[in-house]
């Protein structure tokens, strides 16, 4: 018995801290793709207050661009905004990114930067 009333602790606790938040959560982002084209590379994620603080690197559907900063709009307050690490301070950049289509779902595409910039 000991174990059934920690389960029912540990969920009750969970969903009180779901609502402590006041934030409802993320509809998933399952928009698709066909083409290569119908992807683009952005800085930010749904729910993701801060931008990608080594560039913009993440692979989202161009249809799905608008709805993210939408709700990022509502979502992320000047508290958690200023959690946000330095973007930039990754260092020299290494390699390139491109937004791809693969199996129907935008990818990131990572290469590194030919030559070392000495001609």
């Amino acid at each position: 018995m000991p174990r059934r009333a920690s389960a029912a602790l540990a969920v009750v606790a969970f969903v009180v801290a779901l609502f402590a938040c006041g934030k409802k959560a993320a509809p998933p982002e399952n928009v698709g793709c066909t083409t290569d084209a119908d992807c683009t590379l952005t800085c930010h994620v749904r729910q993701g207050c801060c931008p990608s603080p080594c560039g913009c690197t993440i692979a989202v559907a161009k249809a799905e661009v608008q709805a993210i900063e939408d709700y990022n709009r509502e979502y992320c307050t000047p508290e958690l905004k200023k959690k946000c690490p330095v973007v930039g301070a990754c260092g020299p950049v290494t390699r390139t990114f491109e937004a791809k289509c693969t199996s129907g779902r935008c990818t990131t595409e990572s290469k590194p930067i030919a030559g070392d910039g000495g001609g």
